[in-house]
């Protein structure tokens, strides 16, 4: 006679995953000490208040450029400074003293970031739709 069959095996019990515990602390955070130096926050040099809406600025040696509208209100007509109908406002500053060096009323404000410095001459993209060039021959 032969081996008696075995008998089937019982399925196993279904197991719950284990929970996880919710950790205590973020791990990527580490405790201690911070390994990142801090940087003291530079003190301003000069703080001056101008009259233009700045739209466009550039920096070029020790000279700031500062174009945008003029920074008036109009009893007439309120927007008509905001929106560049009177027109534009060009400042250069001085980077060491915060003066304001010059100042040039323009016919039309610059756009948005429209100002470049290259070679000693100032490029001025204008609201009008002109490229304007200023400066040495």
């Amino acid at each position: 006679m032969g081996a008696a069959p075995k008998p089937a095996a019982k399925p196993a019990a279904k197991s719950k995953p284990a929970k996880s515990k919710p950790a205590k602390q973020n791990p990527g955070l580490r405790k201690g000490k911070s390994e990142t130096p801090r940087v003291p926050r530079p003190k301003d040099r000069w703080c001056i208040r101008i009259p233009v809406r700045t739209t466009a600025m550039v920096i070029a040696a020790d000279t700031l450029i500062v174009a945008g509208t003029p920074d008036v209100l109009c009893p007439d007509d309120p927007w008509a400074a905001y929106e560049g109908r009177k027109g534009g406002t060009l400042l250069t500053v001085s980077v060491a003293e915060g003066t304001i060096a010059a100042r040039m009323e323009l016919p039309s404000p610059p756009v948005l970031d429209g100002l470049a410095v290259a070679r000693g001459r100032l490029f001025m993209a204008t609201a009008g739709g002109q490229v304007v060039c200023m400066g040495r021959k």
